[in-house]
């Protein structure tokens, strides 16, 4: 299964709260803002409140984006943006995904066209994957303690429902984005192997295929294979048919104030789960310097500089040849 942090690029996120008004608390350190883009989001019921407006740029040494929300007026104001061409499109709950508009930091004022959604399965497309996954069944309780494959199909060391959902959060979701529209769908799978023709099976061979298709086929025999296929293929089964979560509320109050900055990081076999920026002792260490994180299994030490809008990484050095050292991620397994 791809996940962002195996295949996609590893984004690092700095939030800050904007000071009511529209002031900016600026990072310790950091260099003087250098342009904003301002302007409302109005769609066909007038101005849209609570939604995101975004902007992105792949002209910086690595690619940048800018995130905040409109006010009760749905005006807006991105700030902090390093000279570039900018790609600035609305996202918000209710709304599809605009069009986006090519633009330049300027003291002009922008009207951004948001689109209403015309159903609830084409709104809820932009809702959060943890909502999505709100949606699946565990297997039920009755199907504790589990008595493994040849009893109730639940895992012998599952001794309760809470059991298998700790399990499912610390050993499914602590890599993958469940609910996210990769995992809630099974089209991929059908797609690279035509002979699936079940959801149970679909979630088999997605489970077993990869380059750690052997690490999650084996939290899967612990969960209890058959019991978990069938919550995880009943799940994706009512998505298919319609069925979406309730819709969140849109960012309200001083959630609105928020202003989110990203950098991608790494490259697309990046393998990273931690990263540091400062000292939890002393968090006003390195305040706007670099953050620093370690892609786990290739042995790099992968920085990015929020000055410079720039990434690079460092080979962490062995004692052995690195040619000796055992890969984590084995050649020779099948991937979808």
């Amino acid at each position: 299964m791809k996940t962002l942090t195996r295949v996609g690029l590893v984004i690092l996120v700095t939030l800050c709260l904007a000071i009511p008004g529209g002031a900016v608390q600026g990072q310790r350190n950091a260099a003087a803002p250098t342009g904003y883009i301002t302007g409302v989001v109005r769609s066909s019921q007038g101005p849209e409140a609570g939604v995101w407006v975004i902007a992105e740029t792949k002209d910086l040494l690595t690619n940048f984006i800018k995130i905040v929300v409109t006010d009760d007026q749905g005006r807006f104001m991105l700030p902090d943006l390093p000279s570039a061409n900018y790609s600035v499109w609305v996202r918000g709950y209710g709304l599809v995904d605009s069009a986006k508009t090519q633009m330049k930091p300027s003291t002009n004022s922008a009207t951004l066209t948001a689109t209403v959604a015309k159903t609830p399965q084409e709104a809820a497309k932009v809702y959060p994957g943890n909502y999505w996954l709100s949606l699946m069944e565990p297997p039920a309780r009755s199907n504790f303690p589990g008595t493994g494959a040849q009893g109730n199909g639940a895992g012998a060391t599952m001794l309760t429902q809470n059991h298998w959902i700790n399990s499912l959060k610390s050993g499914c979701n602590f890599c993958h984005q469940l609910g996210n529209q990769l995992t809630r769908t099974l089209d991929d799978v059908y797609k690279a192997e035509p002979s699936v023709k079940t959801s149970i099976e679909a979630w088999d061979r997605r489970l077993h295929g990869g380059v750690r298709g052997d690490g999650m086929y084996g939290t899967l025999g612990t969960m209890g294979k058959d019991a978990s296929l069938k919550s995880f293929a009943d799940w994706t089964d009512r998505i298919a048919k319609g069925e979406v979560p309730p819709a969140p509320a849109r960012p309200k109050g001083i959630e609105r104030n928020v202003v989110v900055t990203l950098w991608d990081v790494g490259d697309d076999h990046s393998f990273m789960h931690d990263e540091a920026s400062t000292d939890k002792n002393h968090p006003t260490v390195n305040g706007g310097g670099p953050v620093y994180a370690v892609s786990a299994g290739h042995g790099q030490l992968v920085i990015m500089d929020p000055k410079e809008n720039s990434t690079f990484s460092v080979d962490i050095p062995t004692r052995a040849s690195k040619e000796t050292v055992p890969s984590r991620f084995p050649k020779g397994q099948s991937s979808l």
